[in-house]
């Protein structure tokens, strides 16, 4: 699915060497890649998993959930 998503990426796709902790909206999830204006963002809703391009500006990022349990 990932790969689908960034053969499908809107410029040239740059991929995270590790899932970034972020939130869209109400939405908490994972940044998988980015472009210049878009991220990949993957997460696990009521419908199962998802993986979407957003806009950028609508990405958040949060503290990772180990820093908050520490």
């Amino acid at each position: 699915m990932r790969e689908e998503a960034l053969q499908h990426a809107p410029g040239r796709p740059i991929v995270l060497l590790g899932p970034a902790p972020i939130r869209v909206r109400s939405i908490h999830g994972n940044a998988v890649a980015y472009t210049v204006t878009d991220v990949l963002v993957e997460w696990d809703g009521d419908a199962g998993y998802h993986l979407r391009w957003v806009a950028s500006w609508l990405v958040r990022r949060c503290p990772s959930q180990e820093r908050t349990a520490a």
